[in-house]
């Protein structure tokens, strides 16, 4: 596993204020995720990837943090509807160019580095677009979800796919929802990335998580479940039309303030 092997970069791997990958050799029908962990130490690090193949109908651009709130944005600036802030974050790229730009920034700063995953998926222009029917969301087309919590309740919100040829208002995509526990009161950054990483693709996904809730239909997209406060739970969707699949971005809670883990979630509490 890709954590496995470069675990040690969430604490001393490359902090580039730069990131350039190289995307030769990834298409949907082949190797299609590039993942990888890196560290910033600066308000702004520019993430760029060249030699996109023109069989590419979109891309799914992912940034993880564990506890830091940073911004993926499409530009260096923060304009509106072309960011998201958070620590689960998604933009879609679809272009006929064979390069794309995208800025990670940093809000509030709560260590000198901030360890992240940056993650990629590969689609062709027939998948279906997670998030591309969006109604409510900042950002035209939103593939990631968002998770608000009380003492009883999670509640995970996410937006309507698309596809070609489909019209939003008569939708027939169908709608999968899935989850993956994680220990109880671990908040170790092993745990939180490993199970970041089996939420990124329709096959791993269906292989180690949880199904919840299956043709949920176009409009059920609030769902609520019950908050074990101090458990991480990472949560996804996957979208599928004509026998064709797509994942939306993972999104991980705790049920409490991670940030205050001593004395919002630890089983003391």
């Amino acid at each position: 596993m890709l954590f496995g092997v470069i675990l040690s970069l969430l604490s001393i791997g490359p902090a580039l204020a730069d990131i350039t990958v190289d995307f030769t050799g990834y298409s949907p029908d082949g190797n299609n995720i590039y993942k990888y962990y890196y560290t910033s130490s600066v308000d702004i690090t520019k993430i760029k990837l060249n030699n996109i193949a023109q069989d590419v109908g979109f891309l799914v651009v992912q940034v993880h943090t564990q506890f830091e709130n940073v911004t993926l944005s499409n530009s260096s600036r923060i304009v509106y509807g072309a960011y998201v802030s958070g620590t689960n974050l998604g933009l879609v790229w679809s272009s006929l160019s064979s390069t794309a730009t995208f800025y990670l920034i940093r809000n509030i700063k709560v260590e000198s580095s901030v360890g992240f995953l940056l993650a990629v998926t590969v689609y062709d222009e027939y998948d279906p677009v997670p998030g591309g029917c969006n109604l409510s969301f900042d950002v035209p087309v939103a593939p990631y979800q968002v998770i608000n919590y009380n003492n009883d309740y999670l509640t995970v919100k996410s937006q309507p796919p698309s596809a070609y040829g489909v019209s939003c208002e008569k939708n027939p995509i169908k709608i999968e929802m899935f989850h993956y526990y994680f220990n109880h009161y671990d908040s170790d950054s092993r745990t939180y990335f490993d199970g970041i990483e089996k939420m990124l693709t329709v096959e791993d996904i269906r292989n180690v998580s949880r199904l919840v809730g299956k043709d949920l239909g176009y409009q059920k997209h609030n769902r609520m479940f019950s908050n074990y406060r101090g458990r991480g739970r990472a949560f996804v969707l996957i979208a599928s039309y004509k026998g064709r699949s797509a994942a939306y971005v993972p999104a991980v809670s705790y049920g409490c303030d991670a940030m205050n883990w001593k004395y919002d979630c630890s089983e003391l509490c």
